[in-house]
Order: C-alpha cells, then sequence, then structure tokens
C-alpha cells in the first residue's frame, strides 16, 4: 500500500557541505518558531534560514541531490505533479539544531494554521544531516504512516496535508539536525 513517503539518499558530500555550513553560521540561528511564535512546549530547536534566491554555492550539492530525489518523487508519484500549477521552493529552507531533549513534540502538518504562504504548499522534504540509533530516538513518526528512523543523508519527501501529520521522535541523549523546507505553488487561487 502506497503511503506517498518518499524515502531517498542524498550524497555525504551534501551532508558534509551542510554541515559545514550549519558550523560556520550557528550564531546566527534564532528560536525555532511553529505557526510564527517561539513556543518551547511544541518545539525546541534552533534554526539558520538559507533563502532560495541567495542559496550559497558551497551548497549546491545539495540542491542538485534534492531536485534528483523531488524527480524520482515524481515518477513515482506521477499524479503529484500533473494538472497541477507550478510549484517550486519559494520559502526559505531551515536547518535545525535540536539538542538532546529538544523535537518538535506535538503532531501537525505542514500546511495548517491558515496563512496563504501555508495553505500554499503543496509537498515537504526533510534531509536528516546526522544518525541516531533508532533506540535512542531521532526519527520522525508519522501519526497514519509509522515512523522513520533519523539516518544521514536520507531525505523524506511527502503531502503537506493533514494526511501525512508528523511529529518528531525526541532523543533524550543525542543532538539531532536536519534541514527541511516546501515545495509551494507558484500563486495561489
Amino acid at each position: 500500500m502506497m503511503n506517498f513517503i518518499g524515502e531517498y539518499q542524498v550524497s555525504n558530500e551534501s551532508v558534509e557541505a551542510l554541515l559545514d555550513y550549519w558550523e560556520t553560521n550557528k550564531t546566527t540561528a534564532t528560536p525555532g518558531k511553529s505557526g510564527g511564535v517561539v513556543n518551547s512546549f511544541v518545539k525546541e530547536s534552533m534554526d539558520l534560514e538559507l533563502i532560495p534566491e541567495s542559496f550559497p554555492a558551497s551548497l549546491e550539492v545539495y540542491a542538485k541531490d534534492l531536485g534528483h530525489a523531488m524527480g524520482q518523487y515524481k515518477e513515482e508519484y506521477l499524479y503529484c505533479d500533473q494538472g497541477k500549477q507550478s510549484w517550486l521552493i519559494r520559502e526559505p529552507l531551515i536547518i535545525q539544531h535540536y539538542e538532546a531533549g529538544w523535537g518538535y513534540k506535538v503532531f501537525h502538518c505542514e500546511n495548517s494554521g491558515g496563512s496563504v504562504k501555508n495553505i500554499q504548499r503543496h509537498l515537504v522534504f526533510m534531509t536528516y544531516l546526522n544518525t541516531i540509533p533508532p533506540e535512542e530516538g531521532g526519527g520522525t513518526e508519522f501519526f497514519y504512516q509509522g515512523s522513520y528512523d533519523a539516518v544521514a543523508g536520507k531525505t523524506l519527501i511527502w503531502p503537506a496535508t493533514w494526511t501525512h501529520t508528523h511529529k518528531g521522535i525526541i532523543s533524550p541523549t543525542r543532538e539531532k539536525k536536519i534541514i527541511t523546507g516546501w515545495y509551494s505553488y507558484n500563486t495561489f487561487v
């Protein structure tokens, strides 16, 4: 049975470039937000935004790997792309750093909240930047589809809607790093 979660692998070069970028720029990270506000009962992280229009050259390898993963997703789930208006990455990508015990603690979906920006979200992508043994948490739990372990380079792509409600699996012992973002419709109708 299809669950519409694509699982792909980006290169070690992509992961290392993203981790290097985090290390170089982490002093500019800000507390993670949910619904536009900081609320550590919902989400506890430090977030570093990457603007698509000014993507650093050092991260082009990730952009290429992500594009390849999206191409595979469109081949597997043909109708995600047919008969639809155009969609692309319009919002900043976010490198998220979670200390041990931190995480996105509540079930949510990516196009909820009622804002035009959120409603326009079509697909979500997330790449794990470090591996955490499954018995120590760190993965992602989907309410209807089950759980995925945190493995460096594993990239998940899924629909942004309520059918893919999810939350982080908190690791009490390990830090976790991911990069995430959204493919959104180009115009709202």
